[in-house]
């Protein structure tokens, strides 16, 4: 696939990875819509980018993915590459009970690492398949499909997953 003369949106495209990733693309001619949920990282990327087009969005919301899928149709209607790269991860121990938290704190975790990219893919696919040369790619750690990145696990003999998806401690 030439990565040149694409309508591309990359979630969480103002930091880290998805900014590098919108960087090269914009070097290579393409036109780039980058999304985040901070205003700061939006207006530094946009600063160092003025290429760059921006939306703001918060994708732990089911609705704030429908916003952004209805401004896509109406301005950003020639998409044709999707990048999923929006994600946080975070320790979780939950038999700390000390230092729980409530449920839509975990959830935001899902709900950015899982939900947001299946859910963007299904409001935007007819869009992006409609125009020959389409992509749709999911940037992930891999630790969204593992719970041993995200949960203590008591088996025999006290092992315990630990950050690293194959890595296991006996204590």
């Amino acid at each position: 696939m030439e990565l040149v003369n694409h309508h591309v949106l990359i979630t969480g495209g103002t930091t880290g990875i998805g900014f590098a990733i919108a960087q090269k693309l914009l070097s290579l001619g393409n036109d780039v819509l980058v999304v985040d949920y901070s205003q700061t990282n939006i207006d530094q990327a946009k600063k160092t980018q003025p290429a760059l087009q921006t939306f703001k969005a918060d994708l732990s919301s089911a609705s704030e993915r429908q916003r952004l899928a209805d401004w896509v149709q109406v301005h950003f209607s020639d998409l044709d590459m999707l990048i999923n790269n929006a994600g946080i991860q975070r320790w979780i121990n939950l038999q700390n009970q000390d230092k729980r938290q409530s449920w839509d704190w975990y959830h935001q975790e899902l709900a950015i690492n899982f939900e947001a990219p299946l859910h963007l893919t299904m409001l935007l696919l007819p869009l992006i398949t409609s125009h020959p040369n389409s992509a749709i790619i999911n940037v992930s750690s891999g630790l969204v499909i593992t719970t041993g990145a995200w949960v203590h696990c008591i088996l025999p003999r006290r092992m315990r997953f630990m950050a690293l998806p194959n890595r296991c401690v006996f204590s």
